[in-house]
């Protein structure tokens, strides 16, 4: 009789003396020593007979070994090493290899992979020349490249622009807040006011410029630099140190320019829609447009509107951020032609500022609602600029409401109220800025 069968028919016979439901554990334990037990079996299988070699790639660049290339087969790949070589193991026949490292110009090499062999080839990659766009900065009141500035100027400009955009639409805080040596310190919580120190030296030594002129005031301390959304800045320059050779007294501790965005380059035009809403109940709504309308002529638009709820943070009965709401609309138009002539004309740049509530004003609990109105015409000939500018259009000056000076002397040692409205009223100023 067969083994097999013979195995078979004694363990059947085993089978029936046992009770039903060892029977039935019996049985599986069976048919699974069967089946494990087949000739012919995958687990019998010969091993993977697809035909295989080994490529070793040298790469240099002038006799130089290059680390860290990509080396790549397909979708087999590795890195070269210290020593510029690389190792893969390809299938037999033909074989696309190609060869790239960051900052030279990428390679491909056809090769026939023989089986059991091992084959070497050299790859010899070419540095790629890549031209970085210039960064010009325009605080040292001449328009240049940042390495060439004699002073040192640090710039902060691109994606850094839109990522701080993002975190905070209604003001700068966080654009200039970052960079090291500059800290953006309230004046005023009630009312939002807030001053720019550099290295350290109190807000009145910083002079806040915009596109390379003053027209937020002699000091950043105030609510000017507050109503600057971040969406339409290209840039922020900061020279930290004193500037009083170029700016006079008012730079004593530094000069912070913030530059505006121009059109984009080309026929197509840049659209963007900014929306949003804070945990501390702030909302904020933002339009930037611009475009080239035709060789000579661009323009951009901003708009925006902006409110928060006044709140109590740590529950003390003092506001820690301000009760605001403020509106504001910004046309601006761009002229050049081919001999290096520009002028921009900013229309009327509308800003609302809604009431607010005030702590430690003894005339009034609530500020006014109020609107400013600010015109900026700029023509550039040759090296030279003239100018002219209208701010606060509108005449409006907090003095109008109420003294500027309190009946006695704070506990702090004050004797002014804070601001909440401009000082300066209606301000006309015309002016040459030359560049040599």
């Amino acid at each position: 009789m067969n083994p097999l069968r013979a195995t078979a028919f004694a363990a059947i016979m085993t089978c029936q003396a046992l009770p039903q439901i060892q029977r039935r554990i019996f049985l599986l334990a069976l048919c699974s020593s069967v089946f494990a037990a087949r000739p012919g079996s995958a687990q019998e299988k010969a091993p993977d007979t697809i035909p295989s070699g080994s490529l070793t790639v040298h790469v240099r660049s002038f006799a130089e070994p290059i680390s860290g290339a990509v080396v790549r087969a397909g979708s087999i790949g590795t890195l070269t090493d210290s020593t510029g070589n690389a190792k893969l193991r390809l299938s037999a026949g033909p074989q696309t290899v190609i060869v790239s490292r960051l900052g030279f110009i990428p390679d491909t090499v056809s090769i026939e992979i023989t089986p059991a062999a091992d084959t070497s080839i050299d790859v010899q990659l070419s540095p790629a020349v890549t031209r970085l766009a210039a960064v010009i900065v325009g605080a040292s009141r001449v328009e240049r490249r940042v390495q060439d500035e004699p002073e040192r100027v640090e710039v902060l400009s691109g994606e850094d622009v839109g990522e701080k955009t993002i975190m905070r639409p209604a003001n700068p805080t966080n654009l200039v807040s970052e960079m090291p040596g500059v800290r953006v310190q309230t004046t005023s919580p009630a009312l939002g006011g807030a001053g720019i120190r550099l290295q350290g030296l109190r807000g009145r030594y910083t002079l806040l410029l915009a596109d390379g002129l003053p027209l937020y005031g002699s000091s950043s301390e105030g609510l000017g630099f507050l109503q600057i959304p971040p969406l339409d800045l290209a840039q922020a320059e900061v020279i930290k140190g004193a500037a009083t050779a170029l700016y006079g007294p008012a730079a004593a501790g530094g000069v912070v320019n913030l530059v505006s965005r121009r059109p984009p380059r080309g026929r197509r035009g840049v659209h963007e829609i900014l929306l949003n809403q804070t945990s501390r109940r702030g909302t904020d709504g933002l339009v930037w447009s611009g475009a080239k309308l035709s060789k000579q002529w661009g323009y951009t638009l901003l708009g925006g509107a902006h409110h928060q709820t006044a709140i109590d943070v740590d529950g003390d009965g003092w506001a820690d951020i301000p009760n605001l709401r403020r509106f504001e609309i910004r046309p601006r138009a761009f002229w050049t032609d081919s001999l290096g002539s520009s002028a921009m004309i900013t229309g009327l740049e509308i800003f609302y500022t809604g009431r607010q509530a005030l702590n430690d004003d003894p005339y009034r609990t609530s500020s006014v609602p109020y609107t400013t109105v600010s015109l900026l015409i700029e023509q550039r000939v040759g090296s030279a600029t003239v100018f002219l500018n209208g701010e606060d259009l509108t005449g409006v000056r907090q003095t109008r409401f109420d003294p500027l000076l309190l009946p006695s002397q704070d506990p702090t040692g004050r004797w002014t109220t804070p601001e909440w409205a401009p000082l300066d009223g209606r301000t006309l100023n015309v002016g040459v800025r030359a560049h040599f």
